[in-house]
């Protein structure tokens, strides 16, 4: 029996560590509040993003930070009831959709999280949320890109119109003398 729930441990230990090499990120939540219908539609919603949401056992998630030394990125976080959110996504995206779950489900808080090696607080976490879509950035990089090239452009072509319009005027003088 005790063997048994010793393997148990283990492979839930296994899982979460294959689950936090496969995230971009990783963020911590405390879902107290939030019933089963509620927990199930922002399980939904996150599975859109292509992350995963876990309920998990602090010291089982603490053992695992602790093989791939992210502990202490989080370590003050492992209390109470923790949710885990393994961003396997667009990180944005992903924050975007907890945001606005937890705003509308009016339960559920933000703990905190870490991406790479950098912790990250309940405020930075929602500061991701605000980052503007992957295509909207593209294309404001592109419209920037584009920008100075169209007015070097209309720079090139004003040179000679600008210089029949002087030719034109030049034989226009000449005319009327």
């Amino acid at each position: 029996m005790v063997s048994q729930i010793r393997k148990n441990k283990e492979n839930t230990v296994s899982k979460i560590l294959e689950d936090l090499k496969n995230s971009s990120a990783v963020f911590l939540l405390d879902l107290k509040g939030m019933n089963v219908k509620e927990s199930v539609e922002l399980r939904d919603r996150i599975r859109e993003t292509s992350s995963k949401l876990r309920i998990v056992k602090n010291t089982l998630l603490g053992i695992a930070l602790d093989q791939i030394n992210k502990k202490s990125l989080v370590e003050d976080l492992l209390f109470g009831p923790t949710a885990v959110l393994f961003v396997q996504g667009d990180i944005s995206a992903a924050a975007k959709v907890l945001k606005a779950s937890l705003k509308e489900f009016e339960k559920g808080t933000i703990k905190g999280g870490f991406i790479e090696n950098k912790t990250l607080s309940a405020i930075e976490i929602e500061a991701l949320a605000d980052i503007p879509p992957k295509e909207v950035l593209l294309s404001k990089v592109l419209y920037l890109l584009q920008s100075p090239l169209s007015r070097f452009a209309g720079v090139l072509g004003a040179v000679p119109r600008d210089f029949i319009y002087a030719m034109q005027a030049l034989k226009d003088k000449k005319e009327a003398s």
